[in-house]
């Protein structure tokens, strides 16, 4: 991190060192580090300017070496007890401390600025008006519309209410009656039933035989059929009429339904059933109701009888003395003296102690004191000691890394050919194949080879239970073209004869297969990634011959791969 950034107080910043401020980032020096030209920086400017390809001083431009910087430790004392200002001072915090305290007190202050926690808000406000912010600012707090309770945000509250909010009250469009509720207003508005006395609509008889089919308003519409009754009520005869002969008509499809009245008179027993288990739930929630009430006026009852009890045993103050005097025998009067010393003394020695008490306190908070400090020193140096532990890692994981890249690097010379033939040994053949056969692993793949020295580089990939159309018949063998480091100086796309061998390990007889890339497949393209997709035989060798011939003796097979350097 770069240096502080702090408010100086007024008076201290007139007798302010500028040797304590970074020569890179020009702020307060965190961590600070002297160079061997006399110079401080902060760590992380330093570490910074290390990286860089010149490596200069920024002021004297004197050449910077790592094992010439130190810690300036009494430099970073000094920083530390500088005092200053909260950052927010001009916001009204009026905390003063030193340095160190600085980024404790930030991480707490009332007047810090910080982001309300509505992400789509992203306002920032005091930390100790955030929670005011939060309830009655924020436009995107969380808020309940006070006509139909449903929530929303506020800053849509508005926009809800103007138009989807059901209980909000508008204009009628028609004959303005004013704030009528959004879901009353298709009611008031419909032609037949509502009481719009502005919408217009045809007589309701029209679908009957009325030829009148002028719209009219309501008032209008209610003249035209006091007018035209006689006419409206033959219409109404006539379709009576042709309704009944329609239904007649249907009285067939009726009677075949009567076959299925059984099963409606079972689903009506059914429900009879449910309706009586609902009512004996209603009725037993009613006795536990009752039985809880008289329980709560039995509570009640034995509250009072408590409190009657303890009235009785308290005598009342206003009790004149005389009576008491009465009623309490010389021997009682005596027992309550003693009884009164004996609080008196218990009151000295708790005295006594209180004040003991404070002095043990007191010195135990200036114990707790000196260990703060002691705590303090100690976080300083388990902090030091943490850096240099971080370095430490830092370096042994690069050597760790460096390691690896080596041991990979012996590993491939030791096990890799470079005249583009490859002897493969697959031991454990039987594991390897039941494995394949489960699909725990389907295909191996061999150690790359090379063509030459700098030449293309090469694996092989096998199916001991075939791929594709010879998947469980046949064990598959395919070619596989990598991406190697001399590949922009090979030609593309690759062409070179490739010939596929399973060795008899008893010298009579070789499965053999070869071909020669299709130079338009993008298997033999130049790779763009780690490998390019396998290409070659998925029928290579049937799996009934591995039992007529030496192909796998002592649980081992051997593949050979030749590949035909001399072909351009």
């Amino acid at each position: 991190m770069p240096g502080y950034t702090c408010d100086l107080h007024e008076v201290d910043a007139k007798f302010f060192d500028p040797k304590y401020l970074c020569a890179s980032c020009e702020k307060l020096l965190r961590d600070p580090m002297q160079t061997s030209c006399g110079h401080r920086y902060c760590r992380s400017c330093v570490e910074e300017l290390l990286r860089s390809p010149s490596c200069k001083c920024l002021i004297d431009n004197e050449e910077i070496q790592r094992e010439q910087i130190f810690e300036d430790n009494f430099a970073r004392r000094e920083i530390l007890s500088l005092p200053v200002q909260c950052t927010n001072h001009c916001d009204g915090c009026d905390w003063k401390g030193e340095l160190r305290q600085l980024e404790d007190h930030e991480a707490q202050c009332p007047c810090a600025k910080v982001q309300c926690m509505h992400p789509s808000c992203g306002v920032l406000v005091p930390r100790d008006d955030l929670s005011r912010h939060i309830t009655e600012d924020c436009n995107f707090r969380q808020v309940q519309c006070e006509m139909c309770k449903l929530a929303t945000t506020a800053d849509k509250l508005k926009q809800h209410q103007e138009n989807d909010c059901q209980e909000y009250k508008v204009d009628c469009p028609k004959c303005l009656i004013v704030k009528i509720p959004r879901k009353q207003l298709s009611s008031h508005l419909d032609p037949v039933h509502g009481d719009c006395e502005a919408v217009e609509a045809p007589c309701p008889f029209r679908n009957i035989g009325c030829p009148d089919e002028k719209p009219r308003k309501r008032q209008e519409n209610k003249e035209h059929q006091d007018k035209q009754v006689t006419q409206h009520l033959n219409f109404l005869l006539s379709f009576v009429q042709q309704l009944s002969n329609f239904l007649y008509s249907k009285l067939d499809s009726v009677n075949a339904l009567k076959g299925k009245s059984e099963f409606f008179q079972n689903m009506d027993r059914t429900v009879q059933c449910l309706l009586h288990k609902v009512e004996n739930i209603i009725n037993e929630h009613s006795n536990l109701s009752s039985m809880l009430q008289g329980h709560g006026t039995r509570i009640s009852n034995l509250e009072k009888s408590i409190e009657r009890f303890l009235m009785d045993d308290v005598v009342p103050d206003s009790a004149p003395l005389n009576s008491m005097h009465c009623s309490w025998s010389q021997a009682d009067i005596s027992r309550v003296l003693q009884r009164l010393d004996n609080h008196d003394a218990k009151t000295a020695n708790h005295e006594v102690l209180l004040v003991e008490m404070n002095s043990m306190v007191q010195s135990q908070s200036k114990e707790i004191k000196r260990l703060e400090t002691q705590l303090r020193i100690a976080n300083d140096e388990i902090r030091k000691l943490q850096r240099r532990s971080e370095n430490l890692e830092h370096t042994l994981s690069l050597r760790n890394i460096v390691t690896a890249d080596l041991e990979e690097y012996v590993r491939q010379q030791e096990f890799s050919s470079f005249d583009g033939v490859l002897i493969w040994k697959i031991s454990d053949f039987t594991r390897r194949r039941n494995e394949a056969i489960t699909g725990k692993q389907v295909s191996i793949y061999s150690p790359c080879f090379y063509t030459s020295r700098h030449g293309y580089k090469m694996c092989v990939r096998i199916y001991l239970n075939g791929d594709g159309i010879g998947k469980g018949t046949h064990i598959s063998l395919f070619f596989v073209v990598m991406r190697g480091e001399y590949d922009a100086l090979l030609r593309w796309p690759f062409s070179q004869k490739v010939t596929f061998m399973l060795l008899d390990q008893n010298n009579v007889e070789h499965v053999i297969d070869a071909f020669r890339p299709d130079r338009h497949s993008s298997s033999f393209q130049r790779p763009r990634r780690e490998a390019n997709i396998a290409s070659g035989c998925p029928t290579f060798c049937p799996l009934s011959e591995l039992s007529n011939h030496g192909y796998v003796k002592d649980d081992t097979m051997f593949v050979k791969v030749i590949v035909d350097t001399t072909d351009t």
